[in-house]
């Protein structure tokens, strides 16, 4: 799984991703300088964002930063809610 914090310790090179209508990106947790970059490097991409976080405050600020979709992980079957958006088949990462 990529990670953003990882990439920016690393030197700050991305790994190339497909950007089209299709791919969907979920992130988690978000609200902090690095998790707000990912959401906005996602949707430069071209990625179909969900946000995730474990408070309604929390999934506001991810929506302020241009997440998609919004789901809170304390809630029992955040998962299938994920699944949902996705049609059935999950983030793609």
């Amino acid at each position: 799984m990529f990670s953003i914090s990882q990439a920016a310790a690393g030197g700050g090179e991305l790994p190339h991703f497909p950007t089209c209508d299709s791919f969907e990106i979920s992130l988690t947790p978000l609200v902090n300088i690095v998790g707000l970059a990912a959401v906005q490097i996602a949707k430069a991409m071209g990625a179909n964002v969900i946000a995730t976080a474990g408070s309604k405050a929390k999934l506001e600020v991810c929506k302020r930063y241009g997440a998609d979709h919004l789901v809170d992980y304390t809630k029992e079957g955040w998962q299938k809610e994920v699944q949902k958006i996705t049609d059935g088949h999950g983030a793609d990462m």
